[in-house]
Protein backbone atom coordinates (compact mmCIF):
# COMPACT_ATOMS: atom_id res chain seq x y z
CA UNK A 1 0.00 0.00 0.00
CA UNK A 2 1.25 3.49 -0.86
CA UNK A 3 2.08 5.85 1.96
CA UNK A 4 -0.44 8.57 2.63
CA UNK A 5 0.62 12.18 2.06
CA UNK A 6 0.92 14.37 5.14
CA UNK A 7 -2.11 16.45 5.98
CA UNK A 8 -0.29 19.81 5.89
CA UNK A 9 1.27 19.25 2.43
CA UNK A 10 -0.22 21.33 -0.40
CA UNK A 11 1.79 20.09 -3.38
CA UNK A 12 3.57 22.27 -5.94
CA UNK A 13 3.04 25.99 -5.75
CA UNK A 14 2.86 28.25 -8.81
CA UNK A 15 5.88 30.43 -9.33
CA UNK A 16 5.21 34.04 -8.43
CA UNK A 17 7.65 36.20 -10.36
CA UNK A 18 7.39 39.94 -10.50
CA UNK A 19 6.20 41.66 -13.64
CA UNK A 20 9.70 43.04 -14.27
CA UNK A 21 11.21 39.55 -14.04
CA UNK A 22 8.66 38.20 -16.54
CA UNK A 23 9.40 41.08 -18.92
CA UNK A 24 13.13 40.45 -18.79
CA UNK A 25 12.59 36.73 -19.32
CA UNK A 26 10.38 37.45 -22.35
CA UNK A 27 13.00 39.81 -23.80
CA UNK A 28 15.79 37.27 -23.27
CA UNK A 29 13.82 34.44 -24.87
CA UNK A 30 12.80 36.50 -27.89
CA UNK A 31 16.33 37.84 -28.31
CA UNK A 32 17.65 34.28 -28.41
CA UNK A 33 14.97 33.29 -30.95
CA UNK A 34 15.76 36.28 -33.16
CA UNK A 35 19.50 35.54 -33.07
CA UNK A 36 18.88 31.89 -33.93
CA UNK A 37 16.59 32.85 -36.84
CA UNK A 38 19.14 35.35 -38.16
CA UNK A 39 21.82 32.66 -38.00
CA UNK A 40 19.65 30.30 -40.07
CA UNK A 41 18.91 33.02 -42.64
CA UNK A 42 22.57 33.94 -43.01
CA UNK A 43 23.55 30.29 -43.13
CA UNK A 44 21.36 29.64 -46.19
CA UNK A 45 21.05 32.95 -48.09
CA UNK A 46 19.82 31.50 -51.40
CA UNK A 47 17.10 29.41 -49.79
CA UNK A 48 16.03 32.36 -47.65
CA UNK A 49 15.81 34.70 -50.63
CA UNK A 50 13.76 32.19 -52.61
CA UNK A 51 11.42 31.78 -49.64
CA UNK A 52 10.99 35.55 -49.38
CA UNK A 53 10.35 35.75 -53.12
CA UNK A 54 7.62 33.11 -52.95
CA UNK A 55 6.02 34.85 -49.96
CA UNK A 56 6.13 38.21 -51.77
CA UNK A 57 4.46 36.75 -54.84
CA UNK A 58 1.84 35.01 -52.71
CA UNK A 59 1.00 38.29 -50.99
CA UNK A 60 1.08 40.38 -54.18
CA UNK A 61 -1.16 38.13 -56.30
CA UNK A 62 -4.45 38.78 -54.46
CA UNK A 63 -3.75 42.52 -54.28
CA UNK A 64 -2.90 42.64 -57.98
CA UNK A 65 -5.97 40.63 -58.93
CA UNK A 66 -8.21 42.90 -56.84
CA UNK A 67 -6.68 45.99 -58.44
CA UNK A 68 -7.11 44.55 -61.93
CA UNK A 69 -10.76 43.62 -61.31
CA UNK A 70 -11.51 47.01 -59.77
CA UNK A 71 -10.04 48.80 -62.80
CA UNK A 72 -11.92 46.52 -65.17
CA UNK A 73 -15.17 47.25 -63.33
CA UNK A 74 -14.51 50.99 -63.55
CA UNK A 75 -13.88 50.78 -67.29
CA UNK A 76 -16.83 48.50 -68.03
CA UNK A 77 -19.22 50.63 -65.95
CA UNK A 78 -19.33 53.18 -68.78
CA UNK A 79 -19.73 50.60 -71.55
CA UNK A 80 -23.32 49.80 -70.61
CA UNK A 81 -24.55 53.36 -70.94
CA UNK A 82 -26.48 54.03 -74.15
CA UNK A 83 -25.27 56.44 -76.79
CA UNK A 84 -26.28 60.02 -76.24
CA UNK A 85 -27.19 62.62 -78.80
CA UNK A 86 -27.63 66.26 -77.91
CA UNK A 87 -29.35 68.56 -80.38
CA UNK A 88 -29.36 72.34 -79.90
CA UNK A 89 -32.22 74.12 -81.63
CA UNK A 90 -32.71 77.75 -82.51
CA UNK A 91 -34.26 79.94 -79.84
CA UNK A 92 -37.25 80.55 -82.14
CA UNK A 93 -38.29 76.83 -82.13
CA UNK A 94 -41.29 76.37 -79.83
CA UNK A 95 -41.88 73.43 -77.47
CA UNK A 96 -44.33 71.51 -79.71
CA UNK A 97 -41.97 71.58 -82.72
CA UNK A 98 -39.08 70.51 -80.51
CA UNK A 99 -41.06 67.58 -79.07
CA UNK A 100 -42.10 66.50 -82.59
CA UNK A 101 -38.47 66.58 -83.71
CA UNK A 102 -37.43 64.66 -80.61
CA UNK A 103 -39.97 61.91 -81.33
CA UNK A 104 -39.00 61.75 -84.98
CA UNK A 105 -35.23 61.54 -84.31
CA UNK A 106 -35.61 58.93 -81.56
CA UNK A 107 -38.06 56.74 -83.47
CA UNK A 108 -35.75 54.74 -85.77
CA UNK A 109 -33.68 53.03 -83.10
CA UNK A 110 -35.76 53.45 -79.95
CA UNK A 111 -39.41 54.12 -80.56
CA UNK A 112 -40.43 54.72 -76.94
CA UNK A 113 -37.17 55.42 -75.18
CA UNK A 114 -37.51 56.46 -71.54
CA UNK A 115 -34.13 58.19 -71.87
CA UNK A 116 -35.41 60.57 -74.59
CA UNK A 117 -35.88 64.01 -73.03
CA UNK A 118 -36.92 67.37 -74.30
CA UNK A 119 -35.64 70.39 -72.42
CA UNK A 120 -36.33 73.97 -73.15
CA UNK A 121 -33.34 76.29 -73.31
CA UNK A 122 -34.25 77.79 -69.94
CA UNK A 123 -34.30 74.33 -68.23
CA UNK A 124 -31.11 73.26 -69.96
CA UNK A 125 -29.23 76.34 -68.74
CA UNK A 126 -30.33 75.68 -65.16
CA UNK A 127 -29.02 72.09 -65.29
CA UNK A 128 -25.74 72.90 -67.06
CA UNK A 129 -22.87 73.73 -64.70
CA UNK A 130 -21.18 77.06 -65.35
CA UNK A 131 -17.60 76.92 -66.59
CA UNK A 132 -15.02 78.06 -64.07
CA UNK A 133 -13.02 80.20 -66.46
Amino acid sequence: MAPRPKRGSQGARPRRDSLLARWRSWQHHHGQSAAESLGKVLGQPLGSMLTWLVMGIALALPAGLWLMLDNFAAVSRNLDSPAQLTVFLEQSVDGDAGMALSRRVGAPWRPSSPMQRWRTSRRAWRRTPCPTS
